[in-house]
This record gives structure tokens, sequence and C-alpha cells, in this order.
């Protein structure tokens, strides 16, 4: 038994080792496609993205390799009926490479948060604020909110780290249903979550046009979270620890000036560039992910850090993306299938068909069908990816920013009570509750947030 194991050691750290190079160099190759378009580059790209799947596809569980098996052989067949060549293959299947991108960068966004000292001064912060019950709610959900516009999934375990003491602790339940919930409304607008990405990406709408939407869904869909919660279920908490705010070390004004000034440089310059240039946000976030915390060490004087924290990502963190890279990477191929096969205009016509002109009825249609299939453990991105490909605005008479805000809501209430998704999972292995019991839990929220999407988009 000790021999077979110390075989295989070697052998998981040597194909982690590939899987990380695989990721440097598809990575690294997509940024100069995106300053240097070029037909070799191009195709490259595409080719590195079937090697990058090739060799994640070992890696994954069980009930994602089936489900990505049935789309990859869906999108087969509508490829092969519809006679499409051989290219049209590979490029279907680099159809998504900009979202393994984005998830693949975005979370270096962490690297000066670790090295820049932010975390203490986060911490100092949560502690004095974290008392009363109420409070005990919001600052887990404001921070897995805030720091996951930045970060991405990463946000979930830096707010559980920083948040799940004192009296928080005693209540792993509503930890988990603040953490996901506040995670959950950064996918409402977050130029970084490959929700918004790939809806804005797909139907051709400027995040410019679509943040505000978003923007105030998202803030709904907080307050809607408080409302859920008050009526669930009360873990016993123990009584105010009034030593626990006092004895918190000072929360550092210049750090919390610094995390402003940064936050809203990025937003800054995630809205110059799409008003200012023809490129595409999906395509620079990664560019912006890679070089704007090498800017922000510099200017705190922590430039000796970036070695070591990139270094640190790329060697052992870049390739534990088995799963998204696979199911991504399918979805696209699915999506692009749709659309050469023609079945893409006959699902938008069924669609109208069976719910009517309203955008109200199309909307909750299409949430019900996204967050129902999410809940028996289908990734929301198969049905967002699917009607996102499918769906024509223009032809339904819908505001394609309201067709985005449905879409990418979808996908947001999905990923919430999906037993499956990446938030579920990390935030139950982290609270020590199961992923159903974490996805179960956010479904009066998400009944909440659906009936107010539909009455805003009713009342536009």
């Amino acid at each position: 038994m000790q021999k077979a194991e110390l075989k295989e050691i070697p052998l998981a750290d040597f194909m982690g080792r590939v899987k990380s190079l695989v990721f440097v160099a598809l990575l690294a190759v997509y940024i100069i496609n995106v300053w240097l378009p070029g037909e070799i580059t191009g195709q490259l790209v595409n080719y590195l993205t079937v090697i990058a799947v090739s060799i994640s596809i070992p890696f994954i569980g069980r009930g994602a390799r089936l489900v990505c098996l049935v789309l990859f052989i869906a999108g087969a067949y509508l490829l092969y009926m519809s006679g499409a060549g051989v290219s049209y293959w590979v490029e279907a299947m680099g159809k998504n490479t900009s979202l393994l991108m984005l998830m693949i960068s975005v979370p270096l966004m962490g690297v000066p948060l670790k090295y820049g000292g932010y975390i203490s001064t986060l911490d100092s912060l949560a502690r004095k604020y974290m008392v009363k019950r109420y409070q005990m709610y919001w600052v887990p959900a404001l921070f897995s909110y805030v720091l996951g516009i930045f970060m991405n999934i990463g946000a979930v375990t830096l707010a559980h780290q920083i948040t799940a003491r004192g009296r928080v602790a005693h209540c792993p339940g509503m930890l988990a249903r603040s953490i996901s919930r506040g995670f959950g409304c950064a996918l409402f607008w977050s130029p970084n979550m490959i929700s918004t990405a790939l809806v804005l990406d797909y139907l051709n709408v400027p995040w410019e046009k679509y943040v505000y939407a978003g923007f105030i869904i998202a803030l709904v869909s907080l307050v809607l979270g408080y409302v859920a919660e008050i009526f669930a279920r009360q873990e016993a908490a123990g009584e105010p620890d009034l030593d626990f705010r006092d004895t918190a070390p000072k929360t550092g004004k210049n750090k919390m000036i610094q995390l402003a000034v940064a936050g809203t440089a990025f937003l800054s310059l995630v809205i110059y560039i799409e008003v200012a240039t023809n490129a595409r946000v999906i395509s620079v976030i990664p560019v912006i992910a890679l070089l704007f915390p090498v800017v922000w060490l510099l200017l705190i004087g922590k430039g000796g850090a970036i070695r070591e924290g990139y270094g640190d990502y790329f060697r052992n963190r870049i390739n534990r993306y088995d799963g998204e890279v696979v199911l991504f990477t399918v979805a696209g191929f699915f999506s692009a299938a749709l659309a050469q096969s023609g079945w893409a205009a006959r699902i938008s016509g069924y669609l109208m068909h069976f719910s009517g002109q309203s955008i109200a009825s199309v909307a909750l249609t299409i949430m019900l069908a996204v967050i129902l299939t999410s809940m028996i453990g289908i990734h929301p991105m198969v049905l967002v990816s699917a009607f996102a490909t499918s769906l024509d605005a223009a032809a339904m008479g819908i505001n394609p920013v309201y067709l985005a805000l449905v879409l990418i809501a979808g996908w947001s209430l999905g990923a919430t009570v999906s037993p499956m998704s990446g938030t579920s999972l990390v935030v139950g292995s982290l609270t020590r509750k199961s992923p159903m019991e974490v996805a179960y839990g956010n479904l009066p929220h998400t009944v909440l947030v659906t009936g107010a999407i539909i009455l805003f988009l009713a009342l536009c």
C-alpha cells in the first residue's frame, strides 16, 4: 500500500506541473492574440484549449464528467448533422477560452491583499462591527460581496477566514447563507464574474450599458437576503462578546483608503476601456488582472512580493480548475453547435410561443428553467449559454440589457441554490455544512429575488 502511494504522489505532482505549464502557456498566447490577433495565434489558442481540457478530464468528478460527456455528444451530433468542417470543431472548442482566461487570471487580484497587509485591516474591521445579530449577517455578506467583485470565488474563502469568529462561529448556517448570498450578488454585475462576462459577450451588450441595472438588482438582492434571514430558523449564538470587539486592533485608515482607491481605479479602468476603445471587457480583464496587482504592489512599496506571489499562484494554484476548464469549454462547444445547426432560432421561437410576448413571462420561464435544473445538479452555465446563444433580443422585441439581466440573474440564483456549484461546495466545506444544506437554505431568498426581478421587468 505504501509503495502504491509513493508512486502516485510523484505522478500527481508531475501532472500538476504539466497543467500549470499548459495553463500559463494558454494565458500567454491568449494575451498575445488579444493585442496582436492573427490566424496562427488564434489557432494556437484553440489547440492549447483542447490540450488543457484533455489533461483536466481525468481529475474531474464523475457527475461533472457525465454532464460534460452528454453536452459534448449532443454538440458533436449537431455539428456532424450540419456538415461543419474540422476547423469549425476546433474553433467551437475554443469558443469559451476567454472565460477560462478570466477564471484563472482574476484570482491574482488577491495577491496585493495578502502581501500588502490588507487582510489584518479587514479582520479588524470585521471584529469591530460584528457584535449584534444583524451585524453577524451583514458583515460576512458585505465582505463576500465586495471581495467577490474583484476576486471571484477566492472571495468566499477570504470572507470566511475574516468573519468566522466570535458568536458568528456558533452560527454556521447563518454564516453559510450570508456568504453565499453576498457572493451571489456580485455575480449580477461584476466584470470579473464568468456569468456577466459570458452573457454580455454572447448578447453583444456593452458592460457600461448593463452595469446600472445589474448593480441595482444586486443591492435589492442583498436587502432581500437579510429579509429572508429574519424568518429563518435562528441558531443559538450566545450573548454578545463586547471584549471581542474591544480587543480588536485599530483599523488602519490608510489601508482602507488604499483599498477604496484601488477598487475605484480598477472599475474606472474597465469602464474607460469599454467606452474609449473597441476592446471587449471579457478580453481585456485577464490582461488587467495580470498587470493591476503588479502596479498596486509597486505603488505601496511591496515590489519584492511580486515574484513570490505570482510564482506561488502559477506553480501551485493555477492548476486547480479542472472542473471549470472542462465544463466551460464543453458548454461553449455545445453553444457553438447550436448556433451552427440552426436550432438557436427554433429555441427562440418556441420560447416566445409558450411564454407569450411579455418580457415578464419570458423572464420567468428562463429563470425557472435555469434555477430548477441547477437545483438537481446541472451547472447554470449550461442553460444560460444555450439561451444566450439561441435568443435574439431584437426579434423577440426585448431590450438586450433586460435579457442579459434575466440570464445573469438566473445564473446567479441558480449557482446559489445548486448543491453542485462552486459556491455551495466551497461554503459547505468551510462551514462544515453539506452542499445541499447550503444550497437549499437559500431557496427563500431565491424566490424573493426572482419575484423582485419579474416585478421590475413588468413595470419597465
